[in-house]
């Protein structure tokens, strides 16, 4: 501890983030399982919200753009009215108002999903694309061999994927 050194050349050499196809196709698997529970889980928030506010779909829809209009206008409004899209063949009766602070909390849930909807089909082409074998020269022959694919991460998705 007492002298200074260079991380960096204390771990040349180290080559920690090569990976074969099956481990990066499992640990890609599971990164792909656990993003879908997620969005389903965001999902479920949503339509909690939706619920407690007495809204349909078409309502929070409403709502939601209206305050990202205003929040890209500079607007700050407290509370949301839910009275401007009547229900199907109906006149909407009662009026409920709905925080902007749980229309923040929509949009941002909506925002993730999209995302992570990103995210998974980026690994599935990734994961359809990943070849086992490949390949390769041999060090000391020089004859053209076949060999397990091999990959190298960054940390960011050693870390990503949970290695």
């Amino acid at each position: 501890m007492g002298m200074p050194r260079n991380a960096d050349s204390m771990f040349r050499g180290v080559h920690y983030n090569t990976l074969t196809t099956p481990a990066l196709r499992e640990k890609m698997e599971n990164k792909v399982l656990a993003v879908l529970r997620k969005i389903d889980e965001r999902i479920l928030r949503i339509k909690r919200l939706r619920e407690e506010h007495g809204l349909s779909e078409a309502q929070m829809v409403e709502v939601v753009m209206r305050y990202r209009n205003d929040q890209a206008k500079g607007k700050t409004v407290p509370a949301y009215s839910n009275s401007s899209v009547p229900t199907q063949g109906a006149v909407a009766t009662t009026e409920k108002f709905v925080p902007a602070g749980v229309l923040a909390n929509a949009a941002t849930e909506w925002d993730l999903i999209e995302s992570e909807r990103a995210e998974v089909e980026r690994m599935k082409l990734i994961l359809r694309n990943l070849k086992d074998m490949e390949w390769a020269t041999h060090p000391q022959t020089g004859v053209l061999i076949e060999r397990m694919a091999t990959h190298s991460l960054s940390d960011d998705d050693m870390i990503y994927l949970g290695f």
